[in-house]
């Protein structure tokens, strides 16, 4: 075999390996975009939020429901707004290992203690109406992050010496009604 014809001979096994390595890439690669997005974040974690109407100057607790269906690592950024969709409170937390069935204690989460803010920035909240946007960024071992994002009710900040509608005689502000209470 003349020289020309090896080094054709070498030349198209070469690109006929690249071509495999290339297809053999691009199948891994579609293979795991299919696979990344055949999990939805509802088998990781869902997370649902409320808050009870409240009178200006007091921190409410909320009814927080969430599931950890499988132990995960992430972020969190809560805002509360104003139906004007203005900011009037911000919190965050980085790194937040969720464990898998996780229970909550429902008495801890204040509105201060889920949006992660100082307590002055609800006790400042002028009456008028508001809600939630929860941002998760879930990270899960062998994928992608992959984000949820939620919305609270509309509840009301009622002015001082107000008494919400779903308080009775032997509830106090910032208790949790009683059809409420033993969600966590």
């Amino acid at each position: 075999m003349s020289l020309f014809k090896k080094i054709f001979h070498y030349t198209v096994q070469f690109l006929i390996g690249i071509l495999l390595a290339l297809v053999l890439f691009l199948s891994f690669d579609l293979g795991y975009i299919v696979f990344e997005n055949s999990l939805p974040v509802s088998t990781i974690f869902t997370s649902q939020v409320s808050v009870p109407d409240f009178v200006s100057g007091t921190d409410t607790l909320v009814v927080y429901n969430r599931t950890i269906y499988q132990t995960f690592t992430g972020n969190f950024s809560v805002e509360l707004k104003n139906t004007n969709n203005l900011t009037e409170c911000y919190g965050f937390g980085e790194n937040i290992l969720y464990e898998k069935n996780e229970q909550i204690d429902p008495k801890k989460f204040t509105l201060s203690y889920y949006i992660a803010a100082p307590e002055s920035c609800i006790m400042n909240l002028d009456p008028g109406q508001y809600y939630l946007i929860t941002n998760y960024t879930i990270r899960l071992d062998n994928f992608p992050p992959k984000q949820l994002t939620t919305h609270s009710n509309i509840f009301n900040v009622l002015a001082k010496g107000s008494t919400p509608s779903y308080l009775k005689n032997d509830q106090t502000v910032g208790s949790v009604p009683e059809s409420n209470s033993e969600n966590g």
